[in-house]
C-alpha cells in the first residue's frame, strides 16, 4: 500500500508540476516569495523541508547502494520531485547490511 501511494503521489505531483511549468514557465516560481508573506513562508518551508530531506538522504543512499548526487541535483532544480524520485528508487532497494546477511547461510 505504501508503494502504491508513493508512486501515485510521485506521478500525480510530477504531472501537475510539468503542467504548471508548461503554462507559466520554469522561473515563474520566483514571483511567489515576493507576492505575499505567505508566499515567502511557503517558499522557506519548502527549502527547509528539502534541505532536511537531503541531509537524511545522503547516508540513507549509501546504506541502500544508491548514488545520491542525481537526487541532490534534482532536489535543487525541481524540489520535492527529486525527493519523491529518490523514495521511489529506494523502494526497489534493500539496505546493504540486509543484503549481506541474507546472502550468508
Amino acid at each position: 500500500m505504501y508503494r502504491i501511494a508513493l508512486y501515485a503521489v510521485f506521478a500525480l505531483f510530477t504531472a501537475f508540476s510539468l503542467w504548471v511549468t508548461w503554462e507559466h514557465g520554469y522561473l515563474a516560481f520566483l514571483d511567489v516569495p515576493t507576492a505575499s508573506p505567505w508566499g515567502l513562508q511557503i517558499t522557506l518551508d519548502l527549502v527547509i523541508a528539502v534541505s532536511l530531506f537531503t541531509f537524511w538522504m545522503i547516508p540513507d543512499a549509501r546504506r541502500h547502494g544508491i548514488p545520491s548526487w542525481p537526487y541532490l541535483l534534482a532536489c535543487v532544480s525541481v524540489g520535492s520531485i527529486g525527493a519523491l524520485g529518490y523514495l521511489v528508487h529506494r523502494s526497489f532497494r534493500v539496505p546493504k547490511p540486509l543484503r549481506e546477511s541474507r546472502a550468508a547461510p
